[in-house]
């Protein structure tokens, strides 16, 4: 009826779940890069190690901020993206550092 299925619109579609993909793999990456930093930062108490630590922590919330940008209400296909995000939401709660 709508003509959801047009092959740009998939096309589409399928663009935005490989970005939130990618975003995903960068959020997991820099979760696990700063939790051992937040680690050896505590172990030998080196204050630029924490440091680092904040920072990638700010970039993960930049990245996260991203991935919300894409499943608001006035994105393109943004029910898509909100169903990414439900999902991605279930797969990371065993990862800590990730809040989402």
């Amino acid at each position: 009826m709508f003509g959801l299925n047009r092959v740009r619109l998939v096309q589409e579609r399928a663009r935005l779940i490989q970005q939130l993909r990618f975003l995903e793999s960068i959020v997991v990456d820099v979760t696990e890069v700063k939790e051992q930093l937040e680690s050896l930062q505590a172990a030998q108490r080196r204050k630029e190690l924490g440091e680092a630590a904040k920072r990638l922590g700010t970039l993960q919330a930049r990245v996260l901020d991203q991935m919300r940008n894409l499943a608001s209400p006035s994105a393109p296909h943004s029910a898509v993206a909100r169903a990414f995000m439900r999902d991605f939401k279930r797969r990371i709660v065993g990862v800590a550092g990730v809040s989402g």
